[in-house]
Order: structure tokens, then C-alpha cells, then sequence
């Protein structure tokens, strides 16, 4: 008796997820040497180092909204045409405007924002932008932000 379509197609996608497991062994094994050999070679190096004190590097999450380095772009454009300091939101509800982003829910409308501070956290950093709080102005509990 032949084997029916739904079989057949089992069949091979079974065959693919094998393969693509074997694939995934050789480049976990491959990574593992590597990752030896570059201990050693610290340890080489420093004797006294400690390894545990690496902290594991993370994937990044990209924005879905704006290309590499546009939403830093957003911001300092915002603030140069700014009459005033800005909060983050403000920040945030111009970049998507200007972009055409619809973030759908809150969980969106945070990762916009998160990553709106996060870029002007690294403009504060190399002195770029300085961040006032909004006590100081009158806005309780509110981050604004203004180009040096």
C-alpha cells in the first residue's frame, strides 16, 4: 500500500529537521572547541582571571520601526527643532509619526520608548543631549531631554 500525501509529507519534513539537527550539532561542537581554546588562551594571557566574571552576551532586538541608526537620527532632529526641553514620549510620539509606525498595544508603545531612551542615554553619555528632570520644571517624575 502506498503512502498516503499527509505521510509522505511527515516523512520529509522529519528528514530536514534531522538534517538540520546534525548541522546544528557540528556547529555547537565547533563553537565548544573554539570556546576552549579561547579560555586557554586567557588563561595564558592572565592565570588569574576569572572566567565566570564574563557575563554572556545577549542577542540584540532590532527595532522594527526604524532602520540601523534612523531612530537616533529622529531624536536629534526632534530636539534641534524643539522650542523646549522633551520628554521621552514626546520623543517617541514624533519618531513614530514621522516613520508611519502604529505601535498596536502597550508592549509596543514600550519597546518604541525603551529604545528612544536607550539612544538618548547614549547621546547623553558623549555629551550630546543632557537629561533634566521634569521636578525641575514642574513635571513630577517625568525624564526631559534637551541638546547641549
Amino acid at each position: 500500500m502506498s503512502q498516503s500525501h499527509v505521510v509522505s509529507n511527515l516523512v520529509e519534513r522529519r528528514a530536514a529537521l534531522a538534517d538540520e539537527v546534525v548541522r546544528l550539532r557540528e556547529r555547537l561542537d565547533a563553537a565548544t572547541s573554539d570556546l576552549i581554546h579561547i579560555d586557554a588562551t586567557i588563561h595564558i594571557v592572565d592565570p588569574d582571571f576569572a572566567l565566570s566574571d564574563i557575563r554572556l552576551k545577549g542577542p540584540t532586538r532590532n527595532n522594527p520601526w526604524f532602520a540601523n541608526g534612523e531612530l537616533s537620527r529622529f531624536a536629534l532632529d526632534a530636539l534641534r527643532q524643539a522650542t523646549g526641553p522633551m520628554s521621552t514620549r514626546q520623543l517617541g510620539e514624533i519618531m513614530a509619526a514621522r516613520k508611519g509606525a502604529k505601535p498596536k498595544d502597550g508592549e509596543d508603545w514600550d519597546r518604541l520608548l525603551k529604545a528612544v531612551l536607550g539612544a538618548l542615554q547614549r547621546f547623553e553619555r558623549r555629551s550630546v543631549v543632557r537629561m533634566i528632570r521634569g521636578d525641575a520644571v514642574g513635571q513630577r517624575n517625568i525624564m526631559l531631554w534637551q541638546l547641549i
